[in-house]
Parts: C-alpha cells; sequence; structure tokens
C-alpha cells in the first residue's frame, strides 16, 4: 500500500509544473493521473481478495529495499499492460474534461516551439518556420478583415482582429527568443541562413500586422464620424486591395514553400502597387482641389495608401530574404538586387511588371474614363 501510495503521490509535481502550460501539456497530466490512480485502485483491490481468498506467504514478513524496488517494478509495467487498451478512452476523457473551446490560438500555435527541439537546430528551425507562416496567414487574415470594416463596421470582426494581432505580438516575443536559443548552438550555413532568414522574417510579417489594425482604426473612425467614401473611392480602393491580397498570397506562398519563383513575382507586384498609390494620390489631390472630397474623408483615404504602401514593402522585404537564404552565394546586397530588379533588366521582370500593370492598373484607368 506505501507503494502505491507513492505512485499516486508522483504526480503532485508534474501538476504542480504543468502550471501556466498549454492545454495539451495539461491533458497529458489529466492521463497521467489517470493511469496512477486506477492502477493502484486495481492493485489495491486485487491485492486484498487475494489475501482474504488465499493468503500472501510473504503478507507478515518485513519487506527489503530489493523487494520494494521489484514490487514497483512489476505495478508498473502491470498498469502499463492494464491501461494500454484504454488510451483512446483517456485521450477522450482529458479532451473533456480540458476542452478546446477556450484554447487561443496563441496557446495553439506557439505550442509547437518546445524547448525539446533546441539541440535538434534543424528541427528546431523547422518548428520555428511553421509558426512565422502560421503569422503570414493571420496577417493575410487581418487583411481580409481590416478592409472589410471599411464598408461596414462590424465589432465581432475587429474583435477577432485584435485577437490575431495578439497572437502576431505574442509569436514575435517567443519566436525572437527560441531564435536565440538556436543560435547559441553551432550552426553549419545552411541553417544560419535558415536562421537569418526566420528572425527577418518575423519582424515582417509582425508589422504586416499592425499596419492591418491602423487599417481597422480607420474604419472604426469613420464609423464613429460618419465618414463614408465616394462610390468612386470605393471603387478605387477596390482595385488596390485586390492587388495587396494578392501580394500577401504570394508572399506567403514563397515564404512558406521558400520558393524562388514565386519570391520573384513578389518585387514586380510591389513596383505595380506603387504606381498605383502615385495614381490614386494624384486622383485625390485633384477631388480635394475641386472641392468634391473634405477633409476627413481626405485624411481617411491618405492613411489607407501609407498603410498599404508599407504591407506591400514588407511583403518586398520577404521575399528578397527568401531569394538570400536560396543565393549561391555568400555576399548578396538585398538592396543592389532590388535595385536591378526595379531597373528591369530582366526579361522576366518585365513580363511580370506588364501582367500586373494590364490586371491591377489598367482597370483603375479604364474606371478613371
Amino acid at each position: 500500500p506505501i507503494v502505491l501510495g507513492m505512485n499516486i503521490g508522483k504526480f503532485v509535481p508534474v501538476i504542480m509544473a504543468s502550471a501556466g502550460t498549454n492545454k495539451k501539456a495539461r491533458r497529458a497530466v489529466v492521463i497521467n493521473i489517470m493511469i496512477c490512480v486506477s492502477g493502484a485502485v486495481v492493485f489495491l483491490a486485487a491485492m486484498y481478495l487475494y489475501q482474504a481468498l488465499a493468503g500472501f506467504s510473504f503478507w507478515d514478513k518485513t519487506v527489503s529495499r530489493g523487494g520494494i524496488a521489484n514490487f514497483n517494478t512489476v505495478f508498473n509495467l502491470a498498469t502499463t499492460v492494464l491501461m494500454f487498451p484504454f488510451c483512446g478512452l483517456m485521450i477522450r476523457l482529458s479532451g473533456r474534461i480540458i476542452p478546446d473551446a477556450d484554447e487561443s490560438r496563441a496557446e495553439r500555435e506557439l505550442a509547437l516551439l518546445d524547448a525539446r527541439f533546441l539541440p535538434t537546430p534543424a528541427l528546431a528551425l523547422e518548428q520555428a518556420h511553421k509558426v512565422v507562416c502560421a503569422m503570414a496567414d493571420t496577417g493575410r487574415e487581418n487583411f481580409v478583415l481590416a478592409t472589410s470594416l471599411l464598408s461596414r463596421y462590424d465589432a465581432e470582426k475587429a474583435a477577432a482582429l485584435e485577437e490575431n494581432e495578439a497572437f502576431l505580438d505574442k509569436s514575435e516575443t517567443a519566436l525572437t527568443e527560441y531564435v536565440v536559443q538556436i543560435n547559441a548552438h553551432d550552426l553549419d550555413h545552411e541553417k544560419t541562413r535558415f536562421s537569418q532568414e526566420t528572425a527577418l522574417a518575423i519582424c515582417d510579417f509582425e508589422r504586416i500586422g499592425d499596419y492591418c489594425v491602423n487599417i481597422a482604426e480607420v474604419a472604426q473612425y469613420m464609423d464613429e464620424h460618419g465618414v463614408h467614401f465616394s462610390a468612386q473611392g470605393t471603387r478605387e480602393l477596390s482595385y488596390l486591395f485586390e492587388a495587396t491580397s494578392a501580394i500577401l498570397d504570394l508572399t506567403y506562398t514563397a515564404y512558406r514553400n521558400t520558393d524562388r519563383a514565386t519570391a520573384l513575382r513578389v518585387e514586380p507586384l510591389e513596383e505595380t502597387i506603387d504606381s498605383m498609390l502615385e495614381i490614386l494620390k494624384q486622383r485625390h489631390t485633384d477631388r480635394l482641389e475641386r472641392g468634391e472630397c473634405d477633409v476627413q474623408r481626405g485624411i481617411s483615404f491618405m492613411d489607407l495608401f501609407g498603410n498599404v504602401e508599407r504591407i506591400s514593402d514588407h511583403c518586398s522585404n520577404v521575399a528578397v530574404h527568401v531569394l538570400q537564404r536560396l543565393s549561391e552565394t555568400d555576399d548578396f546586397d538585398a538592396h543592389f538586387e532590388r535595385n536591378e530588379m526595379h531597373k528591369g533588366v530582366s526579361e522576366a521582370y518585365r513580363t511580370l511588371f506588364d501582367c500586373y500593370r494590364s490586371l491591377y492598373v489598367e482597370p483603375l484607368m479604364t474606371e478613371e474614363k
């Protein structure tokens, strides 16, 4: 009975250690408790039943240290065999005791950054990469939410955007610390590049989330002050948002797959968005001069332009990070490479730029006519 009691008591430190951990860790503790308690109950019942019916020859003898160790081994092995068929049931029960309903996105995704992967940097970097991909996907989602609030402000959508932003902020902090811990190990050349790309992408995707929050704040201001864009202004913004959504999709795909071809498609689209912004800013200035737009609408319009421009810039940064990681040389200069692409020295670049202009700029010009 003393040994059985010790086996029940051993999960107390585990419970204490699980405080503040994610739901998966707490469920593992619940399953551990089930196994310890169930095994002890079954053993006690079987022991006393056998003692009452036949009796153990050693029951009244003093137990030795070896006997304690042997009994403890038998107990744990027998409990494992006994409880193994009920694994599925225990998992379901632990899920009911600690449900998923209130598990936040941060808890679910950041659980991937397990310290046990750190001694194996390759695995740790892959885990970090998954979380950065989740950040990128969250940024795309927040852009859709933020721009939808401009046409009709919805408190539930705004709350969802704020929850996503909290995830991005927590992820930036947790990932930065995790990458620092990874870098403390001896990394080869390839893993060093992977680590550098990850660290840079973390900052870019977090900033994209911040600019989406800014767009949502513009929408909230407009809702509170009864500001509405004209039909023409709304249509112009729809073209701009379509192009921005496309560059976010390209950036996410390029980063997730470490895809050079997709990464090369980002910069021409970023330049296309810059062209669209120049056109829209000029049109907006013309409307102000003609008195067709008031100051409040004008400020909101320009705020949106600035945030979209910053989002596309950060997408360009991520694409360059991907190209740098895939570069065959160690003297890759991101600023130089971006300037070379903008010069249009590549036939592929010019082709992509012309394609994007036909998709986004030309319809915008047609809209003016």
